[in-house]
């Protein structure tokens, strides 16, 4: 296969051989909320050839909704239904485990209006709830860490088989400028890492990009929109990362 210069290039020359097309948001339709070169286009040219398309994003900090108004405000006029965070693909973890109703401590945010409570859970920022939980979320943005932290440690050491779910497996994402944030897999790790120090071992339940419970989701509710199959092998992920993105999607097909 011909390597061309750009992905916008290449779909040009292989949309024939293409069954639908799925994209990341951060690094590839924008970087930090700003258009990336080109990107409109290319949402262009899928929608003048037909080729179905969905966006797949890590971040569950924010909502679909909150997704879709970045877009927007970056230039980009996505439909709601094309978007899928790893936060959707809580409703179905709750569904297949009969958790519907259940409490959950959750860590900061996922979103608003709230994916866990969309998908059936009740949750609590309250720490002192954490013994009436049947597990904990793990969310992004402002939250007293070390509290939170302390909390979910001690309540994983004498609950280790209490669920702990991490949406974002993603360590971190870029911040401004050329810093970083500790993303919710990050979290998620340090507190498995501090379990396992004190002989405890934690097995967290990620949803989203690397695991295939995101691509799973995703592609299904792709198909549901347009109303007919598509061929895993057909479908093309576009990403900025090797290790979630891009294995990912070839580990799923």
């Amino acid at each position: 296969m011909k390597i061309l210069p750009s992905f916008l290039d290449w779909y040009q020359a292989e949309r024939d051989n293409l069954d639908a097309v799925v994209l990341d948001i951060d690094g590839v339709l924008i970087r930090r909320g700003v258009l990336l070169p080109k990107a409109d286009q290319l949402l262009g040219t899928l929608n003048e050839h037909d080729t179905p398309y969905g966006i797949l994003t890590n971040s569950a900090d924010d909502s679909a909704e909150e997704r879709r108004k970045t877009l927007s405000d970056a230039g980009l006029d996505i439909p709601l239904e094309y978007i899928t965070s790893s936060g959707h693909s809580l409703k179905p973890f709750v569904d297949s485990h009969n958790l519907k109703g259940n409490l959950f401590y959750m860590i900061a945010k996922l979103g608003e209006p709230c994916y866990a409570e969309a998908a059936g859970l009740r949750v609590t920022a309250d720490v002192a709830k954490l013994p009436e939980c049947q597990g904990v979320l793990v969310g992004e943005g402002v939250v007293d860490w070390q509290r939170a932290i302390n909390g979910v440690v001690n309540f994983l050491m004498t609950k280790p088989k209490a669920y702990l779910i991490c949406p974002n497996p993603d360590l971190f994402f870029p911040g401004d400028g050329e810093t970083i944030v500790i993303a919710s897999g990050g979290v998620t790790q340090f507190i498995v890492d501090i379990c396992l120090a004190n002989g405890i071992e934690i097995s967290p339940v990620y949803l989203g990009k690397p695991h295939p419970a995101l691509f799973e989701f995703s592609h299904q509710r792709l198909q549901k929109r347009i109303r007919r199959t598509l061929r895993k092998s057909r479908t093309v992920m576009v990403g900025d990362m090797l290790s979630g993105d891009i294995k990912g999607a070839n580990d799923f097909g």
